[in-house]
Parts: structure tokens; C-alpha cells; sequence
């Protein structure tokens, strides 16, 4: 027994001793490793302090955009093809409008090759606004009512995954072009919803809470912009930005001529530009329907970078001013409008510019 229990001992040192030689192998490896991740991470380190210049001029910043940009612009003759064009969005307004109040939209990525038209200017916009930067891609539909219709004021998001997940995502940019004369105009203002000011805050967005940013009263938004349509015009705006159409503002353009077709009701091609995100449940347009579109596959939209925003006219909003509220008015989110003066203006120009707001202690 005595020889059993030293066998036993030996047995059980020559088993430690092995552990042993095992874990001082396993801690100069684990030692190596950790040496040789220093080296990586301090070699990558360089990498990135080096390419960091390059970066910080071609990555796109949303704020320094919006500091060096208007939040709302708007351009002329932005379309070279408008026949086919309002062929195609009608025929869109058709297939996924009619008189549903929501159109359906549809998505391009990025990198993909036009399949039409409608894709192809819809791309292009997008690519105008963030010029050489990469995006996730665009959003585009159809809107076509009569000239009277106005729509309700919203904020443009992901709506599956506010509904779903809580969870407000705007784009980067919206936009507007309009292939008809006639119709309210959009109205947009300096309004953004809870999400876009502090996107850690959860609560109350499916309730659509918004937050004015103005300085100057606490009770109305800073500033407003009123854009009627005219063919050919481009409107382009902050994505995050509370618009609608306000059918309170709708006159009859005198220009227009009744017998003509195409310029009847309110046409319009919207795209809205994400930079780093794709909107759920929104898909490509099938390939059964892309050839009910015209095939061409260059783009109708024309501007370039070098093309001048059109005429801005200001109006300052004051007290003694002669305001109505719109039907959806809601103090400290939309502000009360001079129907008199915007009404002139849009009566005595044939083009009728850009109208900007600025609320003075209204």
C-alpha cells in the first residue's frame, strides 16, 4: 500500500508538472498574442490618424449640410423631358396611387443601373443633392390630385419602423418636382419632430410629438417657406422637416390653359434621398411592371451643380399682420399664415417665387 500511494504521488507530481509546462506554454503564447494584437491595433491606429484627413474632407456631415445650405431650396427647369415624365408618373399615380391617401414608394439603391426612366431621374436627384457621396439609395412615388386637395402635414420617415419599432428614421433630404401649373402649394416648416432633436429619446414618437426650434416665440416655429407649383420646379428640403399642402392657399393660375390636359390638377414626382438607411417594406419596383415604363433609361433631370436657386421673397410676420391658422393648426408647431399677402404674391408672377416666412413675436 505504502509503494501504491507513492506511485500514486509521483503519478499525480508528474501531472502537475505536465499542467504546469502546459499553462507556461499557454501564457508565452497568450503573451505573443497579446504583444502581436498591441502591434495591429497601434499599426491600424497609425493607418487611421493618417487617413483621417482624407476622410474628414469626403465623408458627407449631415450638420455641417445643413449649416452651409438653406433648409429649403428650390430651382428652375429642373426637367428636360417633361412628356414622358408626366407620362410615367401618372401611369405610377395609376398602378400604386389612385385615391388611396398614402402612394406607394419604391426604392433604388445606390449602385444599381437604372431599369427606366422614373429610376433613372430618381437616382439623379438623389445624386444632385449629395453630389459625389455615397448613399443607401432613394425613395420615390407619385402624387396627382385635383387642383383644390390639399395633404395633411406629416414628417417623412420609415413608417414601418416607427409603427413597429419605435423607432423614427428620416431621410436626408426630400424632394418635390412638380410637372403641372396648378394646385396648393407646399408649405414647410422650421418644425422638427422630438426623433431628429434628440434620437435617444424614446418616448412619444408614434404620438408625433414635435419641437419648434425658434428663438423668437415660443408659440410658432421660426420660420416657414410656401412653394406653389410651377412645371418644372424642384423643391428640396431637410428630410426631418414637418410639410404638407395646404389647400387654404389654392388660387387659380390665370396662365393655365383649361383645354390642356397636362396641366390640369397637381402632378408631382417625389424622391426622398437616405444616406445611410433603407426604409423597411419598401422594394424595388417589379420587373413585370418596369416595362409599362418608358425604357430610357437617361435621366429627365437636368440640373447641375452650378444651377442658382430661384428667387427667395421674404415676408416678416409680424403682430399687426392680417394671419388665418390652417385647419390643422397646432400652437408652437405651425405657425399662422398672412393669406393676403402670400395670395398677391402668388397672383401677380406668373412665376411665383420661393415665399419665406420669418415669424417676428407673432
Amino acid at each position: 500500500p505504502h509503494h501504491k500511494h507513492e506511485h500514486q504521488t509521483a503519478t499525480k507530481s508528474r501531472i502537475l508538472s505536465i499542467i504546469l509546462l502546459v499553462l507556461d506554454r499557454r501564457s508565452i503564447l497568450q503573451m505573443k498574442r497579446q504583444r502581436d494584437d498591441s502591434f495591429e491595433e497601434d499599426e491600424h491606429k497609425n493607418q487611421d490618424e493618417a487617413s483621417r484627413t482624407e476622410d474628414d474632407v469626403n465623408s458627407y456631415d449631415e450638420d455641417d449640410e445643413r449649416e452651409t445650405r438653406e433648409l429649403v431650396e428650390c430651382f428652375e427647369n429642373a426637367v428636360n423631358n417633361t412628356e414622358s415624365l408626366c407620362k410615367d408618373v401618372k401611369l405610377l399615380w395609376d398602378q400604386y396611387g389612385g385615391s388611396r391617401d398614402k402612394a406607394k414608394s419604391f426604392w433604388v439603391p445606390y449602385s444599381s443601373e437604372p431599369r427606366c426612366l422614373l429610376e433613372a431621374t430618381a437616382l439623379q436627384i438623389g445624386k444632385f443633392h449629395l453630389q459625389d457621396f455615397e448613399f443607401s439609395g432613394v425613395e420615390f412615388w407619385a402624387q396627382y390630385r385635383s387642383s383644390n386637395d390639399g395633404l395633411g402635414f406629416h414628417f417623412d420617415k420609415d413608417e414601418h419602423a416607427a409603427r413597429e419599432e419605435n423607432l423614427w428614421k428620416h431621410p436626408t433630404v426630400a424632394t418635390a418636382t412638380y410637372l403641372s401649373n396648378e394646385g396648393a402649394p407646399l408649405v414647410v416648416f422650421e418644425t422638427h419632430s422630438a426623433e431628429d432633436i434628440e434620437e435617444n429619446d424614446t418616448e412619444s414618437h408614434l404620438e408625433d410629438t414635435l419641437i419648434c426650434l425658434g428663438e423668437n416665440d415660443p408659440s410658432n416655429p421660426p420660420q416657414a417657406w410656401v412653394i406653389f407649383p410651377r412645371q418644372g420646379r424642384h423643391v428640396v428640403f431637410s428630410g426631418g422637416l414637418l410639410h404638407g399642402v395646404a389647400s387654404e392657399l389654392t388660387i387659380a393660375d390665370p396662365a393655365t390653359k383649361r383645354d390642356n390636359a397636362q396641366n390640369e390638377g397637381r402632378l408631382s414626382f417625389l424622391v426622398n434621398v437616405w444616406l445611410d438607411h433603407k426604409p423597411k417594406e419598401i422594394e424595388q419596383l417589379p420587373d413585370e411592371k418596369i416595362r409599362v415604363f418608358s425604357s430610357k433609361f437617361e435621366s429627365a433631370f437636368q440640373l447641375k451643380a452650378s444651377n442658382e436657386c430661384a428667387c427667395t421673397q421674404e415676408i416678416e410676420v409680424l403682430p399687426t399682420s392680417t394671419l388665418i391658422n390652417l385647419k390643422e393648426h397646432v400652437p408652437g408647431d405651425t405657425g399662422p399664415l398672412p393669406l393676403d399677402e402670400i395670395l398677391q404674391i402668388r397672383a401677380e408672377s406668373k412665376d411665383p417665387p420661393l415665399i419665406k416666412l420669418i415669424y417676428k413675436n407673432v
